[in-house]
């Protein structure tokens, strides 16, 4: 027998779509890169990087622990109440993603992450990393996939295996610069800069059209629910 249920592979499905999301938020990966350009911030970065890691995992799984004791997938009544969840989640998120698109860009942000972070101790680095979960975004980010686990049936093992995925993927765009700094640092240096450069002229027109794509996503998922 397959160990990979039906109800697993949903919850996978509804999940990576989000991480994908959480991966491309560009204020984690500005301050990942300020860390890394940083000479005495870069022994630093290893330890943000297991901040956000656990972040990323700690939050969503209290949002399907949570929403695990209360839903009961065998009444249909849950599927309303779940549903308008999505959407609340998706219209905000919506809402920050047209936000987004029309702030200006702010060409300051890299050299003041820099600034900030130049002398920052390992302990806070991985304070930082944990606390960035904490943004309003990050937290939307973070409901809905705990909504997308924990409404599912789903033995212990299977939502930490969702859990997994969604942490992997959203963590992916910090921890690959930073195991790759780590291995190669000289020649991750100029690349680190471009794309610092990048995310200053474009950060928030690149999340604020996949938070649109996501909040469109989930609350079209909600309206699905609550017709059901």
């Amino acid at each position: 027998m397959s160990p990979w249920t039906a109800a697993m592979l949903s919850a996978i499905g509804a999940v990576v779509p989000l991480a994908v999301a959480a991966a491309l938020s560009s204020v984690p990966i500005l301050a990942m890169i300020a860390l890394l350009l940083s000479e005495k911030g870069r022994s630093s970065a290893p330890f943000y990087l297991v901040g956000w890691i656990v972040g990323l995992f700690g939050v969503a799984g209290l949002f399907a622990l949570g929403l695990s004791t209360v839903s009961r997938p065998s009444s249909p009544t849950d599927f309303p109440v779940f549903g308008a969840l999505e959407i609340i989640i998706g219209i905000a998120l919506l809402v920050f993603g047209v936000v987004l698109i029309v702030r200006q860009a702010d060409t300051r942000s890299g050299s003041s992450w820099a600034a900030r972070l130049a002398g920052i101790s390992p302990v806070s680095a991985a304070g930082l990393g944990v606390a960035l979960n904490l943004r309003p975004k990050a937290v939307l980010l973070a409901a809905a996939a705990g909504l997308a686990i924990g409404t599912k049936s789903l033995s212990v093992s299977e939502g930490m295996m969702a859990l997994a995925v969604y942490t992997a993927i959203g963590g992916s765009s910090v921890a690959i610069p930073v195991l790759a700094s780590l291995v190669r640092p000289d020649a991750m240096e100029p690349r680190l800069r471009q794309v610092l450069g990048w995310l200053e002229r474009n950060q928030h027109i690149v999340a604020g059209v996949v938070v649109l794509l996501v909040g469109a996503l989930i609350t079209g998922n909600g309206f699905t629910h609550l017709a059901g």
